[in-house]
């Protein structure tokens, strides 16, 4: 692959974290140890890999966290309050469903562009969390896809979308296609994180409506979503 299409590497999903060794803003010690997560793995990172990286003590680093869990919970729950603002975007949209759809295709994707950090744990470190939080986790995100999949049913019930595509396996598509940039996007390379949103949604409508995207389909939708969502 080359440009915006060549394969992400550890240093675009963050290098090694060195924060200064003075007082640190809870927040600071939660990214650093994002980072530290999205590219050593959760379970091949110690505390001491954590208290290393930011060049404290471990004894120092417990005032600010009791375990790598918590760590975990705090950092993935934040996906929770991006999903929130998705879903408020897709319905400030209106009430056509296309262009709802629109809204929340090019908001997810930029969304996962631009924190890959965050894109990447919650692809592969979501399951190392510890019950009850799993379950609490999974069943946001099932009430994103949902949103997802209910907007598709609107509009193949108003006839918008083709009655003809199954609308879970359409679902489906819409999250896959976000949740695989951390694999390959690189945000210096040959396409913007605004061209591929706009490429991705294009994708995804054209296969589901009834005739293909006129002007205002495709104008609307990237107008709307621009600044909608806070990044």
């Amino acid at each position: 692959m080359d440009g915006g299409e060549a394969m992400a590497t550890e240093a675009d999903i963050g290098a090694r974290p060195r924060l200064a060794p003075r007082r640190r803003s809870r927040d600071q010690v939660i990214r650093a140890c994002a980072e530290i997560f999205a590219r050593r793995g959760f379970r091949e990172t110690s505390i001491r890999d954590i208290a290393e990286a930011l060049g404290v003590t471990k004894s120092a680093l417990y005032h600010h966290i009791r375990s790598k869990d918590e760590l975990l919970v705090e950092i993935v729950s934040s996906y929770q309050a991006h999903g929130e603002e998705l879903v408020a975007a897709a319905r400030r949209a209106g009430p056509d469903p296309a262009r709802s759809l629109a809204t929340f295709v090019q908001e997810l994707v930029l969304m996962n562009a631009r924190d890959q950090v965050m894109a990447t744990l919650l692809s592969r470190e979501l399951r190392s969390l510890k019950q009850p939080h799993l379950d609490n986790m999974l069943a946001i995100r099932d009430g994103y896809e949902g949103f997802v999949h209910g907007l598709i049913l609107s509009g193949q019930a108003t006839g918008r979308f083709r009655a003809s595509i199954d609308a879970r396996l359409a679902t489906i598509a819409v999250f896959a296609l976000a949740r695989s940039l951390h694999q390959w996007y690189r945000p210096d390379g040959r396409l913007s994180a605004n061209e591929v949103a706009a490429g991705f949604e294009s994708l995804i409508l054209n296969g589901l409506l009834t005739e293909p995207a006129t002007g205002t389909d495709a104008q609307t939708s990237s107008v709307v979503s621009r600044n909608q969502v806070r990044q």
